[in-house]
């Protein structure tokens, strides 16, 4: 008797756990979007453009209550097996002792392939703490 009501016991609770409904949330207009939140980093962008065998890579970040943004943009270029590669040149820093901060870098002459643009913002604020994010431009073919 001791063993049925173990087991009754035990498939009450697995029924009960198996029908738990988790509440969620998501915006308005059907999106869900996720993005993690930083103490000094306000927005932060990577754009690519293609045209022929020219790329234009466009970096952009805005800071909150900061006194120094440094800049290190690459472009990668896309080898296989999630492996990118920095393209020979195409690696730039810029820092401004400001809120904001625009790079722009022009390559030429790319062979066919995949590439992005990988920038790492370094956000540093008047106490001299840092913070570092990363962000990835979309891919784009040559």
């Amino acid at each position: 008797m001791k063993i049925k009501q173990m087991v009754s016991i035990f498939l009450s609770f697995f029924l009960m756990v198996s029908l738990m409904v988790v509440p969620i949330s998501a915006t308005g207009d059907g999106s869900v979007a996720v993005s993690p939140m930083y103490d000094s980093a306000n927005t932060t962008d990577a754009r690519l453009i293609i045209s022929g065998t020219t790329a234009t890579c466009i970096s952009t970040a805005n800071g909150i209550d900061i006194v120094k943004i440094t800049a290190v943009q690459t472009l990668e270029k896309y080898w296989g097996l999630w492996i990118w590669n920095t393209v020979d040149g195409s690696s730039i820093t810029k820092t401004v002792n400001s809120k904001t901060i625009t790079l722009t870098n022009t390559i030429s002459g790319l062979s066919g392939g995949k590439y992005r643009v990988k920038t790492v913002f370094t956000f540093t604020d008047s106490s001299g703490k840092e913070e570092k994010v990363t962000v990835y431009s979309s891919t784009k073919t040559v």
